[in-house]
C-alpha cells in the first residue's frame, strides 16, 4: 500500500510498552528505527508579560486546525501535502474529552503547535 500510493509507513514506538518480541517482528519486515520522536507534557499556563518574550499561548478553536495542520506538518517535516490528512484527523479528535489543541505564537505570528 505503502508504495502504490507513494507513502512511507512510519510508526510511533513507545518503548516502555513493547518487547524485544514486537520490535523483532517489525525488523523482520523490513522496518528500522530511522529516528527520534520527543513529547513534552506540561500543563498549559498564563505567565506573566515579563516571563513571555512575546510568546503567547492561544487554545485553538475549531476553524483553526487547518493552521494547526499546517504548523504540525511543517515542524515535524511532512509536506504540506499532509495538512488535509492531518487536518481530517484532528477534526475527530477535537470534540473527544480531554483533548485539546494549542497555538503558540511569538510576536502574535503563529509560530509552532501542541496537543
Amino acid at each position: 500500500m505503502g508504495k502504490a500510493r507513494a507513502r512511507t509507513p512510519r510508526f510511533e514506538v513507545i518503548p516502555s510498552l513493547v518487547d524485544q518480541s514486537f520490535l523483532r517482528r517489525l525488523s523482520d519486515r523490513g522496518f528500522y528505527q530511522s529516528g527520534f520522536h520527543t513529547s513534552m507534557v506540561s500543563e498549559p499556563q498564563i505567565y506573566a508579560d515579563e516571563y513571555s518574550n512575546g510568546i503567547t499561548l492561544l487554545e485553538c478553536r475549531e476553524d483553526q486546525l487547518e493552521l494547526y495542520a499546517a504548523i504540525h506538518c511543517r515542524g515535524t517535516g511532512l509536506s504540506d501535502e499532509g495538512i488535509p490528512y492531518v487536518l481530517e484527523n484532528n477534526k475527530v479528535l477535537y470534540h473527544r474529552p480531554g483533548w485539546k489543541f494549542f497555538i503558540a505564537c511569538l510576536d502574535e505570528v503563529p509560530a509552532a503547535a501542541g496537543v
